[in-house]
């Protein structure tokens, strides 16, 4: 069994809540007033962040004099315990460095964890193709994290953080489950880039109390949609259900459907390029790039199979093929990259 060992922090009751604290059900609402003190020893600095399950503040850490982020539960599910011994027993480059999780009698639990500068994927427009491959061969680094026995279940654009210096780090692991493990349709995860097994849970009878095997096919699934968004600039399922706006709802179905995902078209990728003419180089080039969009389909269908029993599962082949099949045409191609 995993522990925290001595980075658990029990918080007397009379350091928690702060003044001010916001007890409403307000989620948009900052949890903590900016200028107070967490556990006698984080000043709240302005929310840098917040989702369905919790908020993250920028703080400065008196004891190691730094600043940290405070990332504070405030949903009726507590995952932030697990996230902790997630960061905490498995450090890695790609997971932000883990500092302390605290509790209040139950209340209210935070992490202190490394405070990440950046933008997430959601909000990058890459520069080139070179930087997707980049970044796509980063993220096979969760591969590790897959050998452990563990998947992450919520990889999505917005929990992937690209640092100033071209390195990524991945958070919010409040829903991984053991590889292997018996899913209920409360194991969360976000509509958009929920693997089909996942998705179906959603869409059953409830009475049935269905239940879906997890695996690492289920990351890969993700990671599919993550790398057709970077290179496309759209969602896949938008394209597949030819509506500009998609309700969760629709996405959901749409996994759990067996309709395949959009494969990418010729004008995704030759619209990051500005080739030369009809020469013989221009030629060449044009060649490169039908070859590289038919490679990219190949990985891409392989990664989205609906089948989590016929869908790659392994990320080290992701990053062998994207190393070997795909990275010396986009190196080819580097010449002609318009770089955003």
């Amino acid at each position: 069994m995993i522990s925290l060992c001595s980075k658990v922090m029990e918080v007397p009751s009379h350091q928690i809540p702060l003044p001010g604290f916001n007890c409403s059900r307000d989620k948009k609402a900052p949890i903590f007033p900016t200028g107070g003190v967490l556990a006698t020893r984080f000043q709240i600095g302005e929310k840098i962040g917040s989702g369905a399950m919790g908020q993250v503040f920028r703080a400065y850490d008196a004891v190691t004099d730094r600043d940290v982020a405070i990332k504070v539960e405030t949903g009726r599910k507590k995952r932030l315990p697990l996230e902790a011994i997630i960061y905490d027993a498995f450090p890695h480059q790609l997971f932000p460095e883990f500092h302390l999780f605290g509790m209040e009698q139950d209340k209210l639990n935070f992490i202190a964890m490394e405070l990440l500068e950046g933008q997430t994927l959601k909000e990058l427009k890459p520069a080139s193709m070179s930087q997707i491959i980049d970044i796509t061969l980063q993220i096979c680094g969760l591969e590790s994290f897959h050998n452990l026995g563990w998947v992450f279940l919520d990889l999505k654009p917005y929990n992937i953080i690209l640092q100033p210096n071209g390195k990524i780090k991945i958070i919010d692991f409040g829903i991984a489950h053991r590889h292997g493990q018996l899913a209920r349709k409360e194991v969360g995860g976000s509509p958009f880039w929920m693997a089909p097994e996942v998705a179906r849970l959603y869409i059953s009878d409830l009475e049935k109390q269905p239940t879906s095997m997890i695996s690492s096919a289920a990351d890969v699934y993700s990671l599919a949609i993550i790398l057709f968004e970077l290179i496309a600039g759209i969602n896949p399922i938008k394209l597949a259900i030819k509506k500009p706006v998609v309700e969760a709802h629709q996405a959901i179905y749409f996994h759990a459907s067996d309709t395949p995902l959009a494969p990418l078209e010729p004008n995704h990728l030759a619209t990051k390029y500005q080739l030369p003419s009809y020469s013989p180089k221009g030629c060449l080039a044009r060649k490169n790039l039908e070859k590289l969009q038919v490679k990219l389909n190949c990985l891409l269908i392989q990664m989205g199979d609906k089948d989590p029993t016929k869908r790659i599962n392994d990320l080290g082949f992701v990053h062998s093929y994207l190393m070997t099949q795909i990275n010396p045409l986009v190196e080819t191609l580097a010449p002609y990259e318009i770089h955003g």
